[in-house]
């Protein structure tokens, strides 16, 4: 099932969160549990996007991780200041903001990434170029399609 959604950014703006991706989208998976041979949960959504594609800052924030998780592959996290926190797995590596360094929704914080590194190995567990992006809001995972984006 692909959905297809059109997201309009603005700067930082009431708190609001602004969607990672500028261009229109669909999602390839959604967040929640799904069988792939035994039920898997699926803690975010997929948005198949060619590699070096950039992803933003959802709204003004500190990057809090950056590096190589194994399901997530290249990853990024970021926290923000109003309890929310993303996680982007599945990008090219290539982080112009360091852990500690501020964000803001117009930043540009990572890239999509390849489906295997330079290594040869998968950029975590995926089935080709896409960002995983999931949402935490005071610790607790949420649908991030449940979220209103500015």
């Amino acid at each position: 099932m692909c959905l297809f959604f059109s997201f309009s950014y603005k700067s930082d703006d009431l708190g609001l969160l602004a969607f990672p991706i500028k261009q229109t989208h669909y999602f390839s998976s959604l967040y929640g549990y799904r069988d792939l041979g035994g039920y898997h949960f699926h803690n975010g959504v997929d948005v198949p996007l060619s590699p070096g594609t950039p992803i933003y800052a959802l709204n003004s924030g500190t990057v809090s991780y950056e590096g190589f998780l194994s399901s997530y592959g290249n990853c990024l996290i970021i926290s923000y200041y109003n309890g929310y926190k993303s996680i982007y797995g599945h990008t090219s590596g290539t982080y112009p903001f360091k852990v500690g360094e501020e964000v803001t929704s117009s930043d540009i914080v990572t890239y999509v990434g390849p489906k295997y590194l330079d290594s040869g190995n998968l950029n975590g567990f995926t089935t080709g170029p896409h960002l995983h992006f999931a949402l935490y809001c005071n610790g607790n995972n949420i649908d991030p399609l449940s979220v209103k984006y500015m």
